[in-house]
């Protein structure tokens, strides 16, 4: 008898917002899901919940998404969507290498700021590490940040094997990431100073790099 072969619920929404009616309606869906996981978390958010919540039948709210999964994963990827903003206009316009701790600790700040305004960021952040079918929105953006970052970097060390530069970038990624879940989860942690020791971390990385033999 041949093994039944479970599969994973789907995370893809069933429609795209075409119409400017379609994108709200899809706006006031996740904005209704992200206030029922900021009141009772992701575990006990339901398609049920969010028809009552945003006063939708079960019908109409499959139209856009199958399940709570494909709902989780438009909101991380409105959420991440508007970190990489943040990071893309401090690339552009905040960006120091000269003065790298204090350029870092802003970008970090302002990640921090950004996050914190979303409907349950940080909550949605936690979800993606305890949601295995949703690790891939993650993994996929912190590559895409990734190699924005390591572009940057380059143009500062062009002795650096690029690599090795873009490895080194990577685990920088992390350590940011890792400093907006750690103040998510310690809402009490004193904010300036976990962001400035994440900076700190991340500059010494990089100023080791700058100061190897060219």
């Amino acid at each position: 008898m041949a093994k039944e072969i479970s599969k994973s619920p789907s995370v893809e929404p069933r429609k795209k917002p075409l119409q400017h009616r379609s994108a709200n309606t899809i706006e006031k869906i996740l904005d209704g899901a992200a206030l029922l996981i900021a009141e009772s978390g992701f575990e006990r958010l339901t398609t049920n919940a969010i028809c009552a919540r945003v006063g939708m039948t079960p019908p109409a709210l499959y139209r856009y998404f199958p399940n709570k999964y494909a709902v989780m994963k438009a909101l991380a990827e409105r959420l991440m969507a508007v970190q990489n903003q943040h990071l893309l206009d401090w690339c552009q316009t905040g960006f120091d290498f000269e003065s790298y701790d204090e350029s870092l600790r802003i970008m970090l700040a302002g990640q921090y700021k950004v996050t914190d305004r979303q409907i349950a960021g940080h909550m949605i952040m936690r979800t993606l590490h305890a949601v295995p079918i949703l690790s891939e929105v993650r993994f996929t953006s912190h590559e895409h940040v990734t190699d924005i970052l390591t572009d940057l970097y380059a143009a500062h060390l062009p002795h650096i094997e690029p690599m090795r530069l873009r490895r080194i970038t990577r685990m920088s990624v992390e350590i940011g990431h890792a400093m907006l879940e750690y103040l998510g989860d310690v809402p009490d942690a004193d904010h300036d100073t976990v962001i400035a020791d994440a900076a700190n971390i991340m500059r010494l990385q990089f100023t080791a790099l700058k100061n190897e033999t060219r």
